[in-house]
């Protein structure tokens, strides 16, 4: 059959000189179609290949993927329409030669004009995928109507991230719009021309791709959906890529079609491992972990080494080898992406460090994610040729932040990761890149009701799709280990969790608990110090003067000392450093969130010198919130710890006698002379004024946490008696202070079962339901179903944390400062904007190192932080000039009259 015809529009490439030229939609669908045969082979994963051949040819892999092929290529099918090929209400900057393709296509009697039966949905006609949808199947008039068969539909519907028809109940308006522009006969016959030449160019007929799915199909519509979007991305961003002969494009026949597409299949091939990459392993996976291949593995490490698919949840002691065991254990199983999601930037940056180390004699594409990753050295020198981790300008662009999730190796914040249980735009691409991978999650026990509901979302989709998932955390209660094996599981599972101990379940439910022999046993000395504050002081006043003391204290006792104080709250991290330097100490260091990026990127590296592995250096003081807990692998000879929940005193009683070697209690050769005999926690506890003391901690003094949580941690404290034994102790204190909403009722203070309540009806709000039995994934599939993934309730913010308290980040902007923590630009040059569109590295990395997050209640007029844009404009591109970059929403500010930024101490408002 013979299939030359005048080209429709499909794409528009510009050249060298910037001129806009027209590319063939039936290229532009060959080119998808290669490029989904090459990333099938080369990108997916081989459980989610057998999947999708269990779903679409069960036992027949080779028709399985020609019929993602094909469905790939189809995507743009609905482009074959005269609306879109006109573009009459198109303001956007058109080749010329379009002209030219409208008079053919009129020649060629192909009527331009506009049905009048699209005015039942204008706005739903005048989008291409939607009339790919209405092409390649019937479009439905009730969401609740099943997908079945029409599979095919609803993929290529999808493809530019939200599934059609959406959140409408009747949307037979909308199918009436799409059935008037499709029906005229001239233009169906084209279409059919076109799919001919796509579904045969991989041996198949369009009637090949009209059957009801054989298994898994809500989850193979989601990837099939997800992979066409890749495919898509991978042909669109290298228009012209497949060479070829003059008349070669006309494509003649279906034949000429096929010899094309395989063409497209290796020159795709070639491209790959430089755009999305392609994963590659060391080639001694145990030397690139640890080293060497000499020293003994931990038990944990050598554990891993033995574990096979499903889910790993490692609850084990600091300084057990918990990193290297994760990496061990993606190391087992060959051609399987890795992503990294950690509880906070620093803790990324931290272990983008090791893992680019690791991975330092591969030729990977990398990618580090989270909104300040220009900031780091990998994204100023772009490496993309050299040994190590590579650089992918592909992997970099800003496109709802999912292709960094598609690289072969990828470290981020934890929200990268929650993201994908998000009701939003690109969910499937999301999910897909999320199932494509070994997860692995470092300190699961920082994420509080909300985060754990969206985890849950996620292990269910992780289970259905057998992908291998590693949890970390020093500290678990048993409660969240047994909720999280029932995510995976999809049901009850039977388990005794323990500790020190890994438990590996399977997506069949079935799960194994391993008690381990630890690598570090000894015994925690435990100081528990109380004081009142009297009436007409305030708490957090008493609290820092109290601390200082105590702090002076040691000081002088241990001279060379290295000290750690980790405070709840900003600001009484700021006055105790404050009453610190101005009591004469020199060395002090503070860290915490109201510091610009790049202030915390240097202190980081200041602290890793002093306090790092392998330094002998003493006599510092470093005083910090929550950061030095979960983010830097220091060590410590002194903590002093606010009252805090028994999980987090756990992992800030890890960065002390870090990096000393125990082994049964006997503590091993020192890196550095230690001024105790063993190590000691001193927690710090403010009670209620004498007159009102009833013996528990102030409740004034509770947040960011839960007066629960600190009052069974109080407890818990002063029943151990002075001494928590490290681990056998472990386990039994963190339960004792954990509150599970599901069995612990009893326990629960009003303002825990309110902020339980509150965190997981708005978790039910905006998840995709993966868990639940009437979700997506359970069941018959219905377009309200799919709909309800991409499209959230307008009325519902989505985000991956819970928040209290907003934040925001600002810039401070002041043309006359000498110091390094403010902008000296100005907002009125037009030549700020365009550097920062066209995300000029350094321009881009000075500006995003000079963001401070402040709450908001902090920022308006008449208040410390007076903003130079109105806030709810700050994603505005016609008001902002960060609108268009890498500083979208940044609000530009201006400090007020008793308001300064402190070279050590940060932000103070």
């Amino acid at each position: 059959m013979s299939t030359a015809r005048t080209p429709f529009w499909g794409k528009t490439y510009r050249d060298d000189t910037g001129k806009a030229h027209a590319y063939d939609l039936r290229k532009h669908l060959l080119d998808t179609t290669g490029a989904a045969g090459a990333a099938w082979d080369q990108w997916l994963r081989p459980g989610l290949r057998d999947m999708l051949t269990e779903a679409f040819a069960p036992g027949d892999p080779t028709t399985a993927r020609a019929i993602v092929m094909a469905v790939a290529g189809l995507h743009d099918i609905g482009k074959a329409n005269p609306i879109f090929q006109s573009q009459s209400s198109s303001t956007r900057d058109l080749p010329i030669a379009l002209r030219d393709i409208v008079r053919d296509l009129t020649a060629d009697g192909l009527s331009m004009a506009t049905p009048a039966g699209t005015a039942a949905d204008e706005k739903t006609a005048a989008r291409h995928e939607a009339v790919s949808h209405a092409v390649l199947t019937e479009f439905p008039a009730e969401a609740t109507e099943k997908v079945g068969d029409r599979w095919s539909g609803a993929v290529v519907g999808g493809h530019h991230g939200r599934y059609h028809p959406g959140l409408a109940g009747d949307c037979s308006h909308t199918r009436d719009a799409l059935a008037a522009l499709t029906a005229d006969p001239e233009w169906a016959a084209r279409r059919e021309e076109i799919i001919t030449l796509v579904t045969g160019a991989v041996g198949l007929t369009a009637d090949d791709l009209r059957f009801r799915l054989h298994a898994h199909e809500g989850a193979a519509v989601i990837l099939l959906t997800g992979f066409t979007v890749v495919a898509d991305w991978l042909a669109s961003d290298a228009l012209g890529l497949v060479a070829t002969r003059p008349g070669e494009e006309a494509f003649p026949t279906v034949r000429a079609a096929a010899a094309y597409v395989r063409k497209a299949e290796r020159a795709y091939r070639r491209t790959l491992p430089s755009t999305i990459g392609v994963y590659r392993a060391p080639a001694n996976p145990r030397v690139a972990v640890m080293g060497t291949s000499t020293l003994p593995l931990y038990p944990l490490q050598d554990a891993a080494t033995k574990t096979g698919r499903g889910l790993w949840i490692v609850a084990e002691t600091t300084g057990s080898g918990k990193t290297e065991s994760a990496m061990l254990r993606h190391m087992c199983e060959p051609g399987e992406s890795v992503i990294w999601g950690l509880p906070t930037r620093a803790t990324a940056d931290k272990m983008w460090n090791r893992i680019q180390w690791m991975y330092r004699r591969t030729r990977n594409v990398g990618a580090l994610m989270h909104a300040h990753r220009s900031l780091n050295g990998f994204y100023l020198a772009k490496n993309t040729d050299g040994p190590g981790l590579r650089y992918s300008p592909w992997a970099t662009e800003v496109l709802g932040n999912v292709k960094p999730l598609l690289s072969p190796v990828a470290v981020g914040t934890v929200d990268q990761v929650l993201l994908g249980a998000l009701r939003q735009k690109w969910t499937p691409v999301r999910l897909l890149a999320i199932a494509n991978a070994h997860i692995i999650l470092d300190e699961v026990h920082l994420m509080d009701e909300y985060g754990t509901k969206l985890a849950e979302e996620l292990l269910a989709w992780w289970g259905l799709t057998d992908t291998r998932v590693t949890m970390l955390s020093a500290s678990l209660p048993k409660a969240l280990v047994q909720r999280y094996a029932d995510a995976y599981a999809g049901d009850l599972v039977e388990l005794e969790p323990a500790y020190p101990a890994h438990t590996l379940v399977s997506g069949g439910g079935e799960a194994t608990v391993t008690e381990m022999e630890t690598a570090r046993e000894y015994d925690l000395d435990i100081d528990l110090r109380t004081f009142h504050y009297r009436q007409g002081e305030r708490p957090d006043t008493t609290m820092a003067s109290r601390t200082v003391e105590l702090v002076l204290e040691a000081r002088t006792e241990n001279p060379t000392a290295r000290i750690a104080v980790i405070m709840n709250r900003v600001g009484t991290v700021q006055n105790i450093a404050d009453d610190l330097l101005h009591a004469g100490l020199p060395d002090v260091t503070t860290m915490h969130s109201r510091m610009s990026a790049a202030h915390r990127t240097a202190l980081s590296a200041d602290l890793e010198q002093v306090a790092g592995k392998g330094s002998r250096v003493e006599g510092c003081v470093v005083v910090g919130t929550q950061v030095i807990e979960a983010s830097l692998d220091l060590d410590f000879d002194i903590i002093i710890s606010e009252l805090a929940p028994a999980a987090a005193l756990i992992q800030r009683a890890g960065r002390q006698w870090r990096h000393s070697r125990v082994t049964a209690g006997e503590w091993g050769t020192h890196w550095h002379r230690r001024p105790t005999q063993k190590p000691k926690l001193t927690v710090i506890s403010l009670l209620e004024p004498d007159e009102h003391s009833t013996g528990r901690p102030s409740e004034a003094m509770a947040l960011p946490y839960s007066y629960g949580s600190l009052s069974r941690t109080f407890r818990a404290l002063k029943a151990m008696q002075g001494t928590l034994a490290i681990p056998a102790g472990v386990q039994a204190f963190v339960d004792a202070a954990h509150y599970d909403p599901d069995d612990d009722a009893e326990e629960a203070t009003t303002d825990e079962l309110i902020a339980a309540s509150i965190r997981r009806s708005a978790a039910d709000e905006v998840t995709i339901r993966a868990a639940d039995r009437q979700g997506p994934f359970h069941g018959p599939l219905t377009y309200g179903k799919l709909g309800r993934l991409t499209h959230p309730d307008e009325l519902t913010e989505s985000a991956t944390r819970y928040t209290d308290y907003a934040q925001v980040p600002v810039l401070i902007v002041d043309q006359f400062s000498n110091g390094s923590w403010a902008w000296r630009g100005n907002l009125d040059d037009e030549t700020v904007a365009r550097h920062l569109a066209s995300r000029a590295p350094r321009d881009v990395a000075v500006m995003l190192g000079l963001t401070v997050q402040v709450p908001l209640d902090k920022v308006g007029p008449g208040l410390p932080l007076i903003p130079l844009i109105e806030i709810n404009k700050r994603f505005d591109r016609d008001e902002s000039p960060f609108a268009a970059s890498e500083l979208r929403g940044v609000v530009p500010v201006r400090l007020a009259a008793g308001t300064h930024y402190d070279g050590r101490l940060g932000l103070r408002v």
